[in-house]
């Protein structure tokens, strides 16, 4: 079994400008490629569809514009970290992630404990990356939008060489 997120994709020609941020990769420093970029709204896991996709169809939100601006990390060089760009703060986005977790209490999800923490990882470092790799990243600016108009249910599954294959499952739209 597959596991199960709820995403919105970013779009291309937001995802070939996060290239241009994104760290060398190397032994020590894989980067995601741009066709996996996504801002994960719930991390469902291995669970059955069962009841999921129903419940996202009865989410209603309007579309808004998101913006991703800045750059930092989770973990640290000696435990490994995760490179990414972050996203201005936004009330739709806080609502419609707040709307996806209580759809899938519903059908029975466990809600997630931790803050959620709205990003877009561009990397992930091994413990011990090159020295500069977590100073150099933090230090990059930009600021790039797009109108978000719909998200989607994915499944994620291991690649034996390299990052997950994530598959679209179903999607979902947000209307006016």
């Amino acid at each position: 079994m597959n596991a199960l997120f709820v995403a919105i994709k970013i779009p291309d020609p937001i995802g070939k400008a996060l290239q241009t941020i994104q760290p060398a990769a190397g032994s020590r420093v894989r980067v995601v490629p741009k066709d996996r970029f996504h801002l994960t709204l719930c991390y469902i896991g291995r669970q059955r569809f069962s009841g999921i996709e129903q419940a996202l169809t009865n989410i209603i939100a309007r579309p808004f514009e998101l913006c991703l601006t800045g750059t930092g990390h989770f973990g640290s060089a000696r435990r490994g970290a995760t490179l990414w760009a972050g996203i201005e703060e936004n009330a739709e986005l806080m609502s419609l992630q707040s709307k996806v977790e209580a759809a899938l209490v519903s059908v029975g999800f466990e809600p997630e404990t931790r803050c959620f923490k709205p990003h877009v990882t561009l990397a992930r470092c091994k413990p011990k990356p090159p020295v500069d790799v977590l100073h150099e990243h933090a230090a990059k600016q930009f600021r790039h939008c797009f109108v978000v108009s719909k998200f989607g249910l994915y499944t994620s599954q291991p690649a034996p060489h390299g990052p997950p294959i994530y598959s679209l499952e179903h999607a979902y739209s947000l209307t006016e």
